[in-house]
């Protein structure tokens, strides 16, 4: 068996622990979050989705990783979102909780939120 880890949980918590550490030292290097400067729950945004292959790029290949990463820029959860949800095609119905929930912060959604409460 030479060296090979025979207890695979052991080896896969020590691949998840080696992909989050990949992950957590790219944004220390890239972030703040572009829109708002945060740098609380950092993520990915595929600029334009179109181009997207996968989000799961932290355990891929350096060369295939940095390809996909120059697709992205970084943002925090809830500037995420909301880029996101700019990007869908789908019509916004304003004033509903649905849509605060999206991001909009427009008056109708947040009087649709505080009602709902």
């Amino acid at each position: 068996m030479g060296g090979e880890c025979t207890d695979l949980p052991r080896k896969r918590e020590r691949q998840r622990e080696w992909v989050a550490e990949r992950r957590r030292v790219w944004f220390a290097a890239n972030g703040p979050c572009k829109h708002c400067g945060s740098w609380e729950n950092l993520e990915l945004h595929h600029v334009n989705p179109e181009e997207k292959e996968n989000h799961k790029v932290f355990s891929w290949a350096k060369v295939r990783r940095e390809i996909e990463l120059a697709k992205c820029i970084v943002l925090c959860h809830g500037c995420h979102r909301v880029e996101t949800n700019n990007q869908r095609p789908a019509q916004h119905i304003h004033g509903t909780t649905t849509e605060y929930r999206n991001g909009c912060r427009c008056e109708l959604c947040r009087v649709a939120k505080a009602q709902s409460r």
